[in-house]
């Protein structure tokens, strides 16, 4: 029957057959077929639905009103980024004039962990911070209220995150929280940002749906690398965010995106090559270059930024694949799970390692292994940790053990923690035990499509692989293999029928 779908997805969509194949059985409903394909601003729901984004404007509103001075506390990666670079520019034009003052801070995970830091909001309290808006962080731990409340701050939450929390002692706008009817859970932190700031417009300067959009095409276009980099489900508004933005990088005149396109149509290989990396190095050095790579008005200021994020960028990738490959001489590897426990105060190097690399060898770990990967980093008697996985829920995996950590936060499939290194045998007991319970059952190597590798471009509309939309398994009747975002070809063995 898909062959009968694909052929007529082929004629109807104007699309190579073997592309129609593999959405045929993707999407045998020829409209969700049609809206994947042609992703539009149509599809984007109304922000009114989140849950308290209403109660969450009127509070800027009076703030803003009453000239108290706002800091947007933000995730210290690309979505974080992306997110506080919108609320900032949004709160900058809706203000009306040069008070009250807004601040961004990014979050140190070394220092900070995944809660509130005290001693951060003192500093700005001391600026005349009365209000305090987290963006792509916040919901996880309740000690972020407490701490907001023992401070006398006004606390906002604008966050993605998973969350157990039904009682919220202040407005938390997550789609994700168990009591809302937004029709789309599965946002990027600045998707949430995206809606919160339409709707600011609206209110504040009077500016409707279809004129936000048409005056701020850069913030979608900030907001497709957001999504893209956080890899959250591409799928529905998430991919509208990303195919309209692709649309509007290619016409914004900013320095950042004139860089980019000013010699080539940035597509989304290019973005996962070339752009998300350079976001990602910044919380190695200097969390505000991820911020200012977005609001600098000149480009020669722009250059020197790039030349900037290049170098640790460089050093960024050399030290990933250093201690990946410590990681894997040291990984345990179980029926399900592998778990590495990397040595950092071994040599003046690995003691070095940056905490933000560690995602990134973690996703080595997984590929590598094809298995949920845990790594963790002891330094000072604490431990840091990484978990990425195909195909358990890792938030309700740490929530079981909540009681182990400091904090932690995440997604289903990328989560984090950190907890005392007394803790470090009984959660590895924890995880050994718990994660087979967990898996799901693997799929059978099938392909989905026969296709030569040097045709593989004709998979592009596909991008960007994710939950929901996982890249493809593939033959040429020879090899068995899948693509990645960067479609580069991943070989996984010859092809047995």
């Amino acid at each position: 029957m898909s062959e009968i779908t694909a052929q007529r997805y082929a004629e109807e969509f104007n699309i190579p057959y073997e592309l129609a194949l593999i959405i045929s059985r993707r999407f045998p409903d020829y409209q969700d077929a049609k809206d994947f394909l042609f992703p539009s601003l149509n599809q984007l729901h109304n922000p009114e639905n989140l849950p308290d984004i209403k109660e969450t404007i009127t509070r800027i509103f009076e703030g803003l009103k009453n000239k108290e001075n706002i800091l947007i506390y933000a995730h210290d990666d690309p979505d974080g980024y992306t997110s506080a670079t919108i609320l900032y520019q949004t709160l900058i034009e809706i203000r009306r004039g040069s008070k009250p003052e807004i601040y961004v801070y990014t979050i140190n995970r070394e220092k900070d962990g995944y809660v509130l830091n005290p001693e951060v909001l003192k500093d700005y309290m001391e600026k005349g911070v009365k209000i305090l808006i987290t963006v792509d962080f916040g919901i996880s731990n309740k000690t972020n209220f407490e701490v907001a409340k023992n401070m006398g701050l006004k606390l906002l939450i604008c966050d993605h995150h998973e969350t157990e929390q039904t009682d919220f002692p202040y407005p938390a706008v997550d789609p994700k929280r168990k009591d809302s009817k937004y029709q789309f859970r599965e946002l990027a932190g600045v998707g949430v940002i995206l809606k919160l700031s339409q709707l600011l417009y609206r209110t504040g300067l009077g500016i409707n749906e279809k004129e936000f959009f048409k005056l701020k095409k850069d913030f979608l276009a900030i907001a497709m690398l957001g999504t893209l980099a956080d890899r959250v489900m591409p799928l529905k508004e998430n991919r509208a965010i990303c195919y309209e933005g692709l649309k509007a990088l290619n016409g914004t005149k900013k320095p950042w995106a004139e860089y980019f396109s000013e010699d080539r149509r940035v597509n989304i290989p290019f973005v996962f090559n070339e752009i998300i990396p350079l976001l990602q190095s910044a919380a190695l050095e200097d969390s505000r270059l991820g911020i200012d790579f977005f609001l600098v008005e000149k480009k020669e200021d722009f250059v020197k930024i790039i030349e900037k994020l290049r170098s640790i960028e460089n050093q960024r990738r050399a030290d990933i694949e250093n201690f990946f490959q410590i990681a894997l001489n040291v990984a345990k590897v179980y029926p399900n799970l592998v778990i590495s426990v990397i040595p950092t105060e071994t040599s003046p190097a690995q003691s070095k390692f940056k905490v933000n690399n560690l995602g990134a060898v973690v996703s080595k770990l997984r590929d590598h292994f094809h298995k949920t990967a845990i790594g963790m980093i002891l330094r000072e008697n604490k431990c840091y940790a990484e978990l990425r996985s195909y195909d358990i829920n890792l938030f309700e995996f740490l929530k079981k053990a909540e009681h182990l950590f400091i904090d932690f936060g995440g997604h289903k499939r990328a989560a984090g923690f950190s907890m005392s290194e007394h803790n470090l045998d009984k959660f590895i007991d924890y995880a050994t035990k718990e994660i087979p319970s967990l898996e799901g059952k693997k799929s059978n190597l099938i392909p989905e499509a026969v296709i030569d590798k040097s045709r593989i471009k004709i998979l592009e509309p596909l991008l960007p692989f994710g939950e929901g939309n996982p890249s493809p398994l593939l033959t040429d009747n020879i090899d068995l293999y899948t693509i990645d975002n960067r479609l580069n070809i991943i070989e996984l063995g010859l092809w047995q029928t």
